[in-house]
């Protein structure tokens, strides 16, 4: 599991322990939940983000761009939502 999710959906549907979100895991935004040895990069920080909204936000400006293949912004660039 390299993408993003949210610990409460995991933690509801039995995926993931309560106790194992904080010891296997590293939090993103709030609820939103990385393997600790995942790096995350651009995309998937721009996902964290996303379901941060409840999957309601838009992804926008620069980080729509750098999505889209804007090579030219940085991977450690703020997301956009």
């Amino acid at each position: 599991m390299d993408s993003p999710f949210l610990g409460s959906e995991a933690v509801a549907a039995g995926a993931v322990p309560k106790h194992a979100l904080r010891a296997r895991f590293r939090r993103l935004y709030p609820d939103v939940y990385l393997p600790r040895a995942v790096t995350p990069d651009f995309r998937q920080r721009a996902e964290g983000a996303w379901l941060w909204s409840h999957r309601g936000g838009v992804l926008a400006g620069l980080t729509a761009a750098r999505l889209h293949g804007a090579a030219w912004i940085d991977d450690s660039a703020p997301i956009e939502v």
